[in-house]
């Protein structure tokens, strides 16, 4: 393992850690979530944190589309190194949570993202391949780094007042596709070239952490902006299948290729619970935070009074 991959690793290590302690903050905010003001007890006497949370977690299900920003090597354009040679790109994704807490739940995610390649960094690649890296210049028609994923993990939703902000950590699978490149009217020193570079699909484990906020528009419909960032790194097949007149070129490579992406998403949720389901789950919360709460405070005027 070269020094530059331990160093991705640990930016990859950092940020999974960071995305863990946020959701660790988020749970004990939501633990802290409990009535001031049941009856028998002091407003000002708060618990370990003071609760910001004014409502309810519900399910949802949403559409985004976004930008993608190509992380590590998935973006690099170096002939020499392991590169993906990938351009900003887009991602379209269908997401959703299930709650069956107050405000914890599990969240999925269903998407795809496209990345068009570095052109002319592409061809200096293929050139530092070819027999005796002679002077090579040709047309290449490629298609996208494609990615299709599904991943599904922990969710903890935080409404406040006017904005909901929420956070999640997915695991799954990404099936993933490599460019493949056409080379035509192709030149290698005086003799004509073309030939292709065919393309693989493979299935690969990924990791994705997530945080948006959104903002409600009516009872049951909001919308949302969202961060991601997403870690994976396949392993491919690469085939060249190249032919002048002096001579036919083919090589067959199996490497790993990182694919991972920040991506910027805006999009709309449609809120799967009615009004009154809500307004249910509120009291029964209500209710149970409020005894939990009142018995916490008998307790610390007890002790304040033996002291």
């Amino acid at each position: 393992m070269t020094v530059r991959q331990l160093q991705i690793d640990k930016i990859k290590f950092s940020s999974i850690i960071f995305c863990l302690g946020l959701m660790c903050m988020c749970a004990l905010q939501l633990a802290a979530q409990d009535d001031l003001n049941v009856e028998g007890g002091d407003d000002d006497e708060p618990l370990l944190l003071q609760p910001s949370i004014v409502d309810i977690g519900e399910s949802y299900i949403g559409l985004s589309i976004g930008y993608t920003l190509p992380s590590g090597s998935f973006g690099r354009a170096d002939k020499e190194r392991e590169s993906g040679f990938a351009n900003n790109g887009l991602k379209i994704s269908l997401d959703g949570a299930f709650i069956f807490g107050r405000n914890i739940g599990m969240g999925w995610s269903f998407g795809q993202t496209m990345n068009a390649i570095n052109i002319d960094s592409y061809l200096e690649k293929i050139e530092y391949r070819l027999p005796n890296q002679v002077a090579f210049s040709a047309d290449l028609n490629a298609t996208d780094w494609r990615s299709n994923y599904l991943a599904i993990g922990p969710y903890i939703s935080l409404p406040e007042s006017t904005l909901m902000f929420e956070v999640g950590i997915y695991g799954g699978l990404v099936y993933a596709v490599s460019p493949e490149v056409v080379i035509f009217e192709g030149l290698m020193g005086e003799n004509p070239l073309a030939g292709n570079i065919s393309k693989d699909g493979t299935i690969a484990p990924m990791l994705m952490a997530s945080i948006g906020i959104n903002k409600h528009i009516g009872k049951n419909f909001r919308l949302f902006f969202k961060g991601e960032i997403m870690f994976a790194r396949p392993e491919f097949r690469e085939e060249y299948d190249l032919v002048s007149e002096n001579f036919t070129f083919g090589s067959v490579d199996n490497y790993y290729q990182s694919i991972g992406f920040i991506g910027l998403n805006v999009g709309a949720a449609f809120e799967l619970g009615d009004e009154r389901k809500k307004d249910r789950k509120r009291k029964q919360y209500k209710q149970r935070f409020g005894k939990i709460n009142k018995k916490i405070k008998i307790q610390q005027r007890k002790n304040r009074s033996t002291r």
